[in-house]
């Protein structure tokens, strides 16, 4: 039985991976849950499928593709709430690979990022640049935020805002037809699932889930 929690990147470090060209897929509470047998989280219905799917990820060497799981550092705030999950997550993870950061979006859960200066940097992912963008266009980020925070151009690519995984073939197809080689994405475990999968072409998916409900919570 694997009781060893992988050693994870911090969020600077595995946002300048991004900078430099590297996919990441996350993985939070909701996506260990199916992975793990749950039948659904807050807005996915399981399926072996998926589960599989999500499982694979996180034992897979991926060469341009970053896997995020939660920080067991014990000096973070919610690090009571992530900890009593670390054995049980750690039976799902190689004990010798080296994992990103999934708080990358949260600073609820990594408030060291809650600046300026943080998110200034997450804005340069699409400043500047034509994007794609997977999500509801409704909760997290939204076409017009991008643009509004210097995205040369967004090309939307909506999906449902509960079990989007039954349609990520389609998503996926989708996202190539648009051509555009930098996705953000903001779409549950389906967008899990769906960043890795551009990360074995020319493509980079970026999977941001929730950070747009955080950004109000930061002054520049």
């Amino acid at each position: 039985m694997n009781t060893n929690y992988p050693h994870v990147l911090d969020e600077v470090t595995t946002l300048d991976k991004l900078h430099a060209g590297w996919s990441i897929a996350r993985y939070g509470d909701g996506e260990f849950k199916l992975v793990t047998g749950s039948p659904k989280n807050v807005s996915q219905v399981n399926s072996p499928a998926l589960r599989d799917e999500l499982a694979k990820i996180l034992k897979t060497r991926f060469n341009q593709c970053l896997v995020g799981i939660p920080d067991m550092n014990p000096k973070l705030p919610k690090a009571h709430i992530w900890r009593r999950y670390m054995l049980e997550y750690a039976q799902q993870l190689d004990p010798k690979a080296i994992y990103a950061s999934a708080f990358i979006s949260r600073p609820d859960s990594a408030p060291h990022i809650n600046t300026a200066s943080y998110f200034d940097k997450v804005e340069a992912l699409w400043r500047g640049k034509r994007v794609t963008l997977v999500g509801n266009n409704e909760r997290s980020l939204t076409k017009d935020f991008l643009i509004a925070t210097g995205a040369k151009a967004v090309v939307l690519v909506k999906c449902p805002k509960r079990d989007a995984y039954a349609e990520i073939d389609a998503i996926e197809k989708e996202v190539k037809d648009a051509g555009l080689t930098r996705v953000i994405i903001c779409g549950g475990a389906m967008g899990t699932c769906l960043a890795a999968r551009l990360s074995t072409t020319e493509f980079q998916g970026i999977d941001l889930g929730h950070i747009g409900m955080f950004w109000r919570t930061y002054a520049k």
